[in-house]
């Protein structure tokens, strides 16, 4: 071994690492930012060049893998149980379909993916049942198939994350890709936690996820950083729990929004039985505050506001 280059692990090793370091006891290691921060980092280093690829980009930036070195690396593992895949180009959305990934138990999709045409129409399901799944949904035309989509909801048991990015390729225009093919579901979603995150204000981020909210008959509890009315008119059910959080950068609806959203007599809403505000700075006593408190007392709504890491909310 040549002292003065970096020491790597024989990629044999590594993947044997990977697969021990995915056996998951329970879903509450997924709280500890730790844990996840561990998971999205430290298992990256797929070969030699990727990494030599890596420490060549400014500011430690990292090259996207190709979608072809992924599938062999992950058909490389027996047995897997956690994936969490980030910055790869030209992934093939069948992989998700294959019986080597029966017991995953953990799936993470990240925004920075782009998928490859399939090579052969969908299967009905995929092969796994996972309690958690956390899937950035990207308006654009390389974005996660609806097919896939609607595929890896329907085979979450407990709680699904959906970061919804818009990819502006003009600026008065995002491709909303998603509206072609649209969400068609068969039988109902069994999510009982959903955490939506929009990375814009506009509504027209929603419209795609419309046809999937109103599947969802056993949602308990929602985590929301921009609460748009049409969401809640699409849940056909009441919810007994909503979250909103915000950061400086980036705040959910003032008050006196979330004031109307309690007061437009929604369905979904009708049996709220607790509010959560998190905020990463701690806002004032205001009077959009004060009014908010006082509607969610009348309805008997518990209400919690405090400052919170807004990456420490659930997902």
């Amino acid at each position: 071994m040549n002292p003065e280059k970096e020491r790597r692990l024989p990629p044999e090793l590594q993947l044997r690492v990977i697969q021990v370091g995915a056996e998951l006891p329970n879903l509450g290691g997924f709280i500890v930012p730790a844990s996840r921060s561990l998971r999205a980092r430290e298992v990256c280093t797929i070969s030699s060049s990727t990494t030599d690829n890596w420490k060549a980009q400014p500011a430690g930036g990292c090259t996207a893998l190709d979608g072809s070195l992924v599938e062999r690396a992950i058909g490389a593992v027996a047995d897997l149980e956690s994936l969490n895949i980030k910055e790869v180009l030209g992934l093939d959305p069948l992989l998700f379909y294959e019986q080597r990934l029966a017991r995953l138990i953990y799936l993470n999709l990240e925004w920075t993916i782009t998928f490859s045409p399939p090579s052969s129409p969908f299967p009905s399901a995929v092969p796994f049942h996972i309690p958690l799944l956390r899937l950035a949904v990207v308006h654009f035309p390389q974005s996660p198939p609806a097919e896939l989509v609607i595929s890896l909801l329907s085979a979450v048991e407990i709680a699904a994350g959906l970061e919804v990015v818009a990819i502006q390729a003009h600026a008065t225009r995002a491709h909303l890709a998603l509206r072609n093919p649209p969400y068609v579901l068969k039988t109902p979603l069994e999510l009982k936690l959903l955490r939506l995150r929009f990375d814009s204000n506009s509504s027209l981020l929603l419209l795609p996820l419309i046809p999937l909210l109103g599947n969802c008959y056993q949602l308990k509890h929602i985590f929301v950083n921009r609460p748009h009315n049409a969401l809640f008119a699409a849940l056909p059910r009441p919810i007994y729990h909503l979250t909103l959080f915000g950061s400086p950068t980036e705040s959910p609806s003032d008050f006196q929004s979330v004031t109307k959203l309690l007061r437009a007599d929604h369905l979904s809403l009708s049996k709220l039985e607790k509010l959560s505000y998190f905020f990463s700075n701690e806002p004032a006593l205001t009077s959009g505050l004060v009014e908010l408190r006082e509607v969610c007392k009348a309805r008997g709504i518990e209400f919690d506001c405090a400052r919170e890491e807004v990456g420490d909310v659930w997902l």
